[in-house]
């Protein structure tokens, strides 16, 4: 058996199909027929919100389509140039944020131009060809151009090596193998979805909204009334360095607001400033263990985080931090950052065009009702053990998709197209 035959063979291979020997090579276009959608007059009222579903590239995301985000009418179909797909069709993204990524179509529906469709399978599997496309990105990304109007087109698709079980049987095997991973999966999603939506609603009970001065949850052994305070005068509130330093390629982590995302501090990249130059900043530019980090400026404003490592860095003018005194505890302090009120407040600041900018004069002017600092631990408490949960709920979700990377890994043959 020579070295070709033997990377049509996959690692992982179900029982019944071992004698069945090696996988076919094939153009897609040979195996299929590719149609691309359209899009309907967007001035005609006539051509939408009918009971045609109509679906965009940006809703392809390797995932099951059970409801598009658009209608149109059956004018409106029948005057542009999109195309009913029958529920059961694999969906490419050929342009966008989404191009190379995949759908499968749990209805019947259109698409618009950036949508190619794969009806009239030849000897193909409809959802093994879902997967099969997922594990082909980089050699579907390969066609696209670069610049900002990178996509593909149908020639690009028609020219796709594919390699599939000449048995349709395993190849529904390998489909019903990877759908149930899908499924266990979006379980453990739809969970961390649970989790967020209590945590958001546990915060709203737990933090007074505006125009109150209690909570609608406390814990019993709480009765004092709420104290009005600034945020200035529950800690102090630091920017970091305002011009750039010079960079080189290793030494002291120097931080932006890229560096902070989804309530972590990403280390993988990071710009590097020399030991000297550490030294001469202002201690203002230098967070400890215990301040509230969180980003000033752009789409990822605020996300405050607790430094709770004893990690030597600077921070660039679109990070910040606060240090909480003795009348407040930092964690409850960030959960409060994270709260409807705080982000009421600062949308009242940055609304009218303003750019998204978290001011530090105009932030330390905030107001909120705080409790005792042991209530402000029992809450903190509360919401640190729930995040917790969540956390562990992102890790598991984590591993089941590292461990159906491995297994498409095996169930498909390892070549180089």
């Amino acid at each position: 058996m020579n070295n070709e035959t033997n990377k049509l063979i996959p690692e992982i291979r179900f029982p019944e199909y071992k004698s069945e020997g090696i996988w076919d090579k094939r153009k897609l276009g040979e195996i299929s027929n590719i149609v691309i959608g359209g899009t309907p007059s967007t001035i005609i009222d006539e051509y939408w919100n009918g009971d045609i579903g109509w679906i965009g590239s940006g809703e392809l995301k390797n995932n099951i389509i059970k409801s598009p985000t658009k209608y149109i009418t059956e004018l409106g179909m029948k005057k542009s140039s999109t195309y009913l797909l029958p529920k059961g069709t694999t969906v490419l993204a050929m342009t966008g944020a989404t191009l190379g990524k995949v759908g499968f179509l749990d209805i019947n529906s259109c698409g618009n131009q950036s949508v190619a469709g794969f009806i009239g399978l030849t000897n193909l599997n409809s959802k093994f060809l879902f997967y099969q496309l997922q594990k082909e990105t980089t050699q579907i990304l390969s066609f696209a151009g670069g610049g900002a109007q990178a996509g593909i087109n149908k020639s690009n698709i028609e020219n796709l090596i594919l390699h599939i079980p000449l048995r349709i049987e395993e190849q529904q095997k390998i489909a019903d193998c990877l759908s149930s991973l899908d499924e266990v999966i979006a379980t453990q999603i739809d969970k961390l979805e649970t989790l967020k939506t209590y945590k958001k609603g546990l915060m709203q009970s737990l933090f007074p909204q505006e125009e109150e001065k209690m909570p609608k949850l406390r814990f019993s052994e709480f009765f004092t009334s709420l104290i009005k305070i600034c945020f200035a005068e529950l800690g102090e509130i630091k920017i970091g360095l305002t011009h750039k330093p010079d960079y080189i390629n290793t030494g002291i982590p120097f931080l932006s607001s890229k560096n902070i995302s989804g309530g972590y501090i990403d280390f993988k990249d990071i710009q590097y400033i020399s030991k000297e130059k550490f030294e001469s900043m202002p201690e203002s530019t230098k967070p400890k263990v215990g301040d509230i980090l969180f980003t000033r400026v752009g789409s990822n404003l605020g996300n405050p985080i607790i430094l709770e490592k004893n990690i030597e860095f600077g921070i660039f003018v679109s990070l910040g931090f606060f240090r909480v005194n003795k009348k407040a505890n930092n964690y409850y302090m960030k959960y409060w950052m994270e709260s409807d009120l705080f982000w009421k407040q600062v949308n009242q600041k940055v609304g009218g065009g303003a750019k998204d900018n978290l001011n530090s004069t105009w932030l330390r002017e905030f107001e909120l009702y705080i409790p005792s600092i042991e209530e402000q631990q029992k809450i903190a408490d509360t919401l640190y053990s729930l995040d917790n949960l969540i956390k562990e709920q992102v890790d598991k979700i984590e591993q089941l998709k590292l461990h159906k990377k491995g297994l498409m890994q095996g169930l498909f043959p390892k070549v180089k197209n």
